[in-house]
């Protein structure tokens, strides 16, 4: 399957790449030194289906991984990284 294509709304971290990186709909997020440790919060919404449980995981300072149960549950579901200031 393609990689998914994020519509970024507002970004102060700059371009976050997202490359499929397991089955059915995991992604990793990356970006050099975009996701500090203590300063990184992950909020996903999933539109679609709002029972259905998402998971983001901060993996270090370069990547968040990005888990639901089906590729199409992330098609018009939100996913927030707030990095806060030092």
């Amino acid at each position: 399957s393609a990689n998914p294509v994020a519509t970024v709304l507002d970004s102060g971290v700059g371009t976050i790449i997202l490359t499929r990186t397991g089955e059915g709909a995991t992604a990793t997020g990356t970006l050099a030194g975009a996701f500090p440790a203590a300063r990184t919060a992950l909020s996903p919404v999933c539109r679609k289906s709002p029972n259905t449980p998402v998971s983001m995981t901060r993996v270090n300072d370069n990547s968040v991984v990005i888990e639901v149960g089906a590729d199409d549950l992330l098609v018009g579901s939100l996913v927030e990284i707030k990095v806060f200031s030092s």
